[in-house]
């Protein structure tokens, strides 16, 4: 990643069909479950990697409601060599994702970091006090880089506030914290904990559906479809693809402008 204690890291996720929007990103983020079925799109990651670009690899729990097996993960951290992988995890379920997270640490996490590549660890619960005490478990139970904050605790309450519930002894314990997936961009505002990076669909969504979500510095996308239409009433393929760069690019710099509207005093995560 590029600065990546100093500055939010951005990845867009991308389509399949258009995998290359993914390059717009301050890293890539390779869904597994995409990547265990379609070999151009592992390939795709595994090329980024080569050059030198930071790579997540996610374990497909959210996508497809359960994430991979540990050897189909294993078998696609082999291939693509990402930059850090997504443990195994069960939505909702911290003591299913416990008894995941032993099995894969036990098996597989000394060859992963033997290979140099990053763990990250995404506690569960059914709420916001049992995933709290869930991250204080795994912080006690398992050697890992990187806590991940699910997408579902943004629809209880700023993933902050959330943070902000552990004890600085335990929070202070992850070298980064990763936020998995965005509800709404402007959970970013002032966020009032480090985090290293975010990823995130809603680029692409907002240009498929032709509607803006964020106050970017980019017209309504409307605009751009008004003005694009060919003789046939129909946007060029070109064009379509020139405005998801845009939107893409304009994501980044809004989701980085937003989260460093920082007040002065900062919990920092990290360190």
């Amino acid at each position: 990643m590029t600065d990546p204690d100093n500055a939010l890291q951005v990845a867009c996720i991308a389509p399949v069909a258009h995998i290359g929007l993914s390059s717009y990103g301050d890293y890539d983020f390779c869904l597994a479950h995409i990547a265990a079925a379609e070999s151009d799109y592992a390939s795709y990651f595994k090329r980024q990697r080569e050059k030198g670009r930071f790579v997540i690899l996610d374990n497909g729990a959210y996508e497809i409601g359960n994430a991979l097996s540990d050897n189909e993960l294993m078998s696609i951290i082999e291939y693509i060599r990402p930059s850090e992988v997504v443990a195994p995890d069960v939505m909702f379920d911290s003591i299913a994702t416990s008894t995941r997270l032993e099995m894969f640490f036990k098996n597989h996490a000394a060859l992963i970091h033997s290979m140099g590549i990053r763990i990250m660890v995404v506690p569960q619960g059914r709420g916001i006090s049992e995933w709290t005490e869930h991250v204080k478990r795994v912080s006690e139970d398992f050697f890992f880089d990187t806590l991940g904050v699910p997408k579902w605790v943004s629809g209880i309450e700023r993933r902050d506030d959330a943070l902000l519930r552990l004890s600085p002894r335990t929070l202070h314990k992850f070298e980064h914290i990763h936020l998995l997936g965005m509800t709404n961009i402007d959970e970013l505002r002032g966020f009032r904990v480090t985090v290293r990076s975010i990823d995130s669909k809603q680029p692409v969504k907002a240009v498929m559906l032709k509607e803006s979500f964020f106050n970017a510095n980019l017209p309504p996308i409307t605009t751009f479809f008004d003005d694009d239409l060919g003789t046939d009433g129909q946007v060029d393929k070109t064009d379509y693809y020139n405005i998801a760069v845009a939107i893409c690019k304009d994501f980044v710099a809004t989701s980085k402008h937003l989260y460093g509207l920082q007040d002065v005093d900062i919990l920092d995560g990290q360190k």
